[in-house]
């Protein structure tokens, strides 16, 4: 016989849950919001749920964050791999501080085993974040488009999708779809692609 869940069948089935998180390819882009700056947890030390890493375990580092409406600690995994440090470089980008990390909204998307993208969105309290795209980043993506001309020109023919071109300038040039997408209008203005409804024409 069917019953409906209770209110403290509800509670039971949330603490059950693991309080880590642990992002995965499958995840696809997941939107967090940190809730605390960035720890990094030693052998021997306590977590941010208070419990203690064992000795024989490499360090972690780690945030309180908010996923899906849902709190969370957030595991970015071994401090010195590309996961961390690719969060740091998204940050001093948009000249974040450790302090301001707290209140930040991302989205985060797990590419592959070693691979991610870090797109900061803005303040948990709405206030969005300033597009920035350096002059190297850009030649990049000019770059990655003349190669893909010469060695790919059959891609091209007929325009791309606005996804697939930024997709594949960061398969290609390893530049951030969202940094790709924030460069179309210059790259418009400058005569090197036109674009037209949801499709990117390369000239």
């Amino acid at each position: 016989m069917v019953r409906k869940l209770t209110e403290e069948d509800w509670n039971k089935l949330q603490k059950g849950m693991s309080r880590y998180y642990i992002q995965s390819v499958e995840d696809g882009t997941v939107k967090v919001q940190f809730d605390s700056e960035i720890v990094v947890v030693e052998p021997g030390d306590e977590d941010l749920l208070g419990r203690v890493r064992p000795e024989d375990r490499p360090p972690i580092a780690e945030a309180k964050a908010i996923i899906d409406g849902v709190e969370k600690i957030y595991v970015f995994g071994n401090p010195s791999f590309s996961f961390t440090r690719g969060f740091i470089e998204e940050c001093k980008k948009h000249g974040l501080k450790p302090s301001d990390v707290p209140g930040s909204v991302f989205e985060i998307t797990r590419t592959g085993d070693w691979e991610q993208e870090f797109k900061y969105i803005g303040r948990a309290d709405g206030k969005k974040a300033d597009t920035i795209v350096d002059d190297k980043t850009k030649q990049t993506v000019i770059d990655t488009i003349e190669e893909i001309k010469k060695n790919s020109s059959e891609i091209l023919d007929g325009g791309i999708g606005k996804n697939a071109f930024t997709k594949m300038i960061y398969i290609r040039g390893k530049v951030s779809t969202s940094d790709t997408e924030s460069l179309l209008p210059e790259l418009e203005k400058e005569g090197i692609i036109t674009v037209k409804g949801d499709k990117v024409f390369v000239i």
